[in-house]
């Protein structure tokens, strides 16, 4: 199909629109930035101006509006371009900014990482000591519980040894107290049989001097009564000096008795401060 019809006389702007109202002022010519296009156009550029009176209104009016809209795009370009670059510019800042924290985070994470180990070193340290620190308390409490055992064992030991100082003071108590009741005895049974031999010998002499009064030939047997009474009195004399003695030794026992008696009452007291102690 042919773009154009044939006939004799050509069609033009011209003759289709010989009276075109423009929207631009067809006046100014257009203008271009020509160090952003080919060389071509920029010779077809100069050509158009050079005869841009020539070019119909509406070409001219089209021509002024690609320029007008080739200058809006390419300013909107400079913009975006200039805006892309700036964000290429915060980009890299950024970028920077981002590798930066990057770096301090690998050697923060590093750092955290030495730090973290030496604090499981430390940690591990710390929890072997107080492991050792544990066994050995429980060694000591092991120690600690058998000492107390053997104390407890021997407290009781001791208790049982108290107790049979204490039956053996009482019994040595009950002893004394036999001994003495045994002196009071003996002293009792000494007097009355002083008592009785002088009442006797006082008596046998009153019968003799009223014999010897009476009857003179009774003589001899006087003097036998009174052999007899000398003997009783050297008996009685004889007796009195073995009470005496046992009278003695009977203070001696009870005197040894009594300091045993002492000793033995300091020894429990110190076996019970002991008790006490424990």
């Amino acid at each position: 199909m042919p773009l154009f019809k044939s006939s004799k006389k050509h069609d033009t702007l011209w003759t289709e629109r010989p009276e075109y109202d423009p929207i631009h002022d067809i006046s100014k010519k257009p203008l271009f930035d020509e160090t952003q296009v080919s060389e071509q156009h920029q010779i077809l550029g100069e050509i158009i101006r050079e005869h841009w009176d020539l070019v119909h209104p509406l070409a001219r009016d089209y021509i002024l509006s690609s320029a007008t809209e080739w200058r809006k795009i390419w300013d909107n370009y400079r913009r975006v371009y200039s805006s892309l670059e700036e964000k290429k510019k915060q980009l890299g800042h950024l970028t920077t900014n981002i590798n930066n924290k990057t770096e301090e985070y690998v050697k923060t994470k590093q750092t955290l990482q030495e730090t973290r180990q030496t604090f499981e070193e430390q940690l591990n340290e710390k929890i072997a000591e107080k492991n050792q620190q544990i066994s050995q308390l429980q060694t000591t409490t092991e120690n600690l519980r058998s000492n107390l055992e053997n104390e407890q064992s021997e407290k009781y030991h001791l208790q049982t040894l108290l107790d049979q100082k204490d039956q053996q003071l009482s019994n040595l108590q009950e002893q004394i107290s036999a001994l003495r009741e045994e002196k009071n005895e003996q002293t009792e049974k000494a007097k009355s049989l002083q008592v009785d031999i002088s009442n006797n010998f006082q008596k046998q002499i009153s019968e003799m001097s009223a014999i010897l009064h009476t009857k003179e030939t009774r003589n001899q047997q006087l003097h036998s009564v009174l052999s007899q009474a000398r003997d009783q009195l050297v008996s009685l004399k004889e007796l009195n000096v073995q009470l005496r003695e046992n009278k003695k030794q009977l203070q001696d026992r009870i005197s040894v008795l009594e300091e045993r008696l002492a000793n033995r009452n300091d020894r429990l007291k110190k076996v019970a401060e002991m008790l006490e102690d424990f």
